[in-house]
């Protein structure tokens, strides 16, 4: 298949738009995860004491709509290059990690992030919903 025609021109988008390709040509189903960002937090370098007087320099709050601004053109390149294919979608987790405009590392007693770029087990379980719902439009895309 003649890519070119797809509107994606070689070094423009993410490496791994061959892969998409080649998954596509193959029949298998893909969700792909938006380009994340950097919290520039580290939790673990708190005390059990700094966290309960809450004096842990990682307790931090961080502007939502900055954190989507520094994934740059990022986004746009992985959005142009699944919509170079018809087998996968695109899934944004920073609605459900960052649902209020200050994005919280800490919630409802527990850290959301385990350090600068990786998210917390509790995290992740907030994240199987949306998971799932994108597994199940990748499915539906095949049929």
């Amino acid at each position: 298949m003649d890519r070119t025609k797809k509107g994606l021109k070689s070094g423009k988008g993410p490496r791994a738009e061959h892969q998409f390709w080649w998954m596509e040509d193959l029949g298998i189903a893909a969700v792909v995860v938006e380009p994340a960002w950097n919290m520039g937090i580290e939790p673990r370098a708190c005390s059990f004491f700094q966290v309960l007087i809450r004096m842990c320099p990682a307790n931090a709050q961080l502007n939502t709509f900055g954190l989507d601004n520094g994934r740059g053109g990022m986004v746009e390149q992985w959005r142009l290059a699944v919509d170079s294919v018809t087998n996968s979608v695109l899934m944004d987790t920073l609605p459900v990690l960052c649902p209020d405009p200050e994005c919280s590392s800490r919630r409802n007693g527990n850290w959301w992030w385990r350090d600068e770029a990786h998210i917390s087990i509790t995290a992740s379980r907030a994240l199987a919903p949306l998971i799932a719902k994108k597994m199940l439009e990748a499915q539906q895309l095949m049929k």
